[in-house]
């Protein structure tokens, strides 16, 4: 995997600034990466999704439930906030596990896990493709 140099953004020590937490990256032609062709409606309240996770290697898919939506969150311990968010519970995730995507029922992507804790914190993934679309100089197709 490569970082496109276009275009990513941290959120940590942004203190105030609502940021989005995405990177371009390329798997390349001969990547086993999960991909999507579309992108779930917002998910209601205790809507299950799943967590797409690899252990030991291998892929692993772990259930939890949305419990509200955020515009933004801010987490001292990284003195950054973070736009566009579920938090679900119980936190089914790990260290590691940030950028896992999260599908809905029907197998489309949500969004991207940012963080974990009390809760897991998921951000948007339309809102993350609408920031890249904004404010990268990446030309590549980033619609679903």
């Amino acid at each position: 995997m490569s970082l496109d140099p276009s275009y990513r953004s941290d959120p940590s020590n942004g203190v105030n600034a609502i940021l989005e937490d995405v990177a371009i990256a390329s798997f390349g032609h001969t990547s086993h990466a999960r991909r999507y062709t579309r992108l779930a409606p917002a998910p209601g309240p205790n809507a299950s999704v799943r967590v797409q996770t690899s252990r030991s290697g291998m892929p692993h898919s772990v259930q939890t439930n949305i419990k509200g939506a955020l515009r933004y969150v801010f987490f001292p311990s990284l003195n950054g906030t973070w736009g566009e968010m579920y938090y679900a519970s119980p936190c089914v995730t790990s260290a590691g596990d940030s950028g896992a995507p999260v599908e809905d029922a029907n197998g489309e992507l949500i969004g991207h896990v940012i963080a974990g804790g009390d809760y897991m914190y998921i951000q948007d993934a339309d809102y993350q493709l609408r920031q890249i679309s904004q404010k990268s100089s990446f030309h590549g197709n980033l619609a679903l």
